[in-house]
């Protein structure tokens, strides 16, 4: 049987569709959708869409393929929205959600954008993982740049583009090593990591994260170092297993620090890219660092667990740090 446009369009409303469209994580069918001439989100609509579409790989990246949604409102104590209603989206693999007030009339969406204290109705239990739709100050309708941001702006607009134009290579971090000198003073010259303007916090990121990446590289002898003794312990035997976490208490300590960063990994073994701001890195020595973080952890917490002495030491040696 036929069914034309207009007879789909006759069961559903336009609003109906838009939110059908966010659950399918559809980005054409939104940009169809939104109207051209409104803000979301207090941004243009082609700006809230680029920033949804983030959200939406972000979703697909934790093995979703789709949305459903769960009704609720806003519910911040002092927040202008308060009472406000919309839908948390609920990612159909890994439980990951979007929480969204929806401003809308009988037919249409007026305004979408991330809610901080949002609430669904009835007692289903908290999400893990929340995404929300980030709009920074320059990408909204109403921002007027001054002459001090549009300098520092064009600075940090640079140094990304000299990083981005390496993205598909998968560079190993150290091949990053002479653009970290070389935008050191432009670094430090933020008090503060700048969540307000898309470039500064763009920048922020991508040198913090290589930064980080390229201090493993201080400690990739030791790691191997303490893989070869490892390998020679007997698991079960507490004595040398004990011996071998005191020795090596403080690199774990200095590469916990470095691993505060959540790094997407694409792929496996020697092909396997981290991921920063899609600059595609090899991700070997990351793979290295984390792997000993990994085991090291393991076998302090299960010894700590079965070994009382072991614990106080341990415990001395972490407040001493």
């Amino acid at each position: 049987m036929f069914v034309s446009w207009s007879m789909m369009t006759a069961q559903k409303t336009k609003k109906d569709w838009i939110l059908e469209a966010v659950e399918r994580m559809n980005i054409g069918m939104l940009d169809i959708l939104l109207c051209d001439s409104r803000s979301y989100s207090d941004a243009p609509k082609d700006v809230f869409l680029e920033r949804l579409a983030v959200v939406f790989e972000k979703f697909r990246r934790k093995g979703n393929t789709y949305l459903t949604r769960h009704a609720g409102s806003c519910n911040g104590k002092n927040c202008s929205n308060k009472g406000c209603t919309g839908y948390a989206f609920v990612g159909n693999h890994s439980g990951a959600c979007m929480e969204l007030v929806v401003k809308e009339s009988n037919d249409d969406i007026l305004d979408l954008f991330s809610c901080m204290f949002f609430k669904r109705f009835g007692d289903e239990p908290e999400f893990i993982e929340i995404f929300t739709i980030e709009i920074t100050d320059d990408e909204k309708v109403d921002f007027v740049p001054d002459s001090a941001y549009l300098l520092k702006n064009s600075h940090c607009r640079q140094a990304i583009d000299e990083v981005m134009c390496h993205k598909e290579e998968g560079q190993p971090p150290s091949f990053f090593a002479n653009w970290l000198r070389k935008h050191h003073d432009l670094f430090i010259s933020f008090r503060l990591p700048p969540y307000e303007y898309r470039n500064y916090k763009t920048f922020h990121e991508l040198y913090s994260g290589l930064r980080d990446l390229n201090s493993f590289s201080l400690y990739k002898s030791t790691v191997m170092k303490a893989f070869d003794e490892f390998d020679a312990i007997d698991p079960q035997d507490d004595y040398p297993m004990m011996r071998w976490l005191l020795r090596y208490n403080k690199l774990w300590y200095n590469i916990d620090l470095y691993l505060h960063y959540h790094y997407y990994v694409e792929g496996t073994g020697v092909d396997a890219m981290l991921l920063i701001h899609d600059v595609k890195l090899s991700a070997k020595e990351y793979l290295l660092m984390s792997g000993f973080h990994e085991i090291y952890e393991h076998h302090n917490w299960h010894l700590q667990d079965r070994n009382a002495l072991f614990r106080r030491r341990m415990t001395k040696i972490m407040n001493s740090m």
